[in-house]
């Protein structure tokens, strides 16, 4: 690629896949930030940038079936956990943080889930589910299962959904 050749939408796409590869690659999971590309090219996410009209009317669905995806083309290297970290900070990076923040497909895209985030949830009695924040807390995002990251985006968005399940990262402690 020559220089007339990169634009803001490569730049976006570069940036993205960066602090996706660095946010989900952790111990026990670890991959270059080449691999995450990779990855991430696998599943053509790069083909909604500057588009949220154009992400899944059905978000949860095609979601599941990326993490699917990014699991079987890493012959399973990826828990179900770090497959969704890997995509949930690639579209936050894209749409949330792009200024899209408003569009209502891009307030159903599923916020990074981390420890920090549900210790945090636990701890401030977040929907009153106390219990759940921490159970799966103590097991460990990367450690997740389909089921146990269905369950706690499931109690996300019975309390964060109407104004974007992104506002539950007011709650994040990561950035500290």
């Amino acid at each position: 690629m020559n220089q007339s050749e990169f634009d803001i939408k490569e730049h976006k796409h570069k940036f993205a896949v960066w602090a996706a590869g660095r946010a989900a690659s952790v111990k026990y999971h670890r991959f270059s930030v080449k691999t995450a590309r990779v990855l991430i090219d696998s599943i053509n996410l790069h083909k909604y940038i500057d588009q949220p009209s154009a992400l899944p009317e059905h978000f949860d669905s095609a979601h599941e079936e990326w993490c699917d995806a990014l699991i079987k083309v890493s012959r399973p290297t990826l828990s179900y956990g770090v497959a969704a970290k890997l995509i949930n900070i690639y579209l936050k990076c894209i749409f949330v943080c792009g200024g899209h923040h408003e569009h209502d497909k891009v307030k159903r895209i599923h916020p990074p889930i981390d420890r920090l985030l549900l210790k945090a949830l636990a701890t401030d009695r977040i929907g009153n589910r106390q219990g759940i924040w921490k159970r799966y807390a103590e097991k460990g995002w990367s450690n997740f299962d389909k089921k146990d990251y269905q369950e706690v985006i499931a109690n996300i968005k019975d309390i964060f959904e109407p104004g974007g399940l992104y506002k539950v990262e007011h709650f994040w402690t990561g950035h500290q």
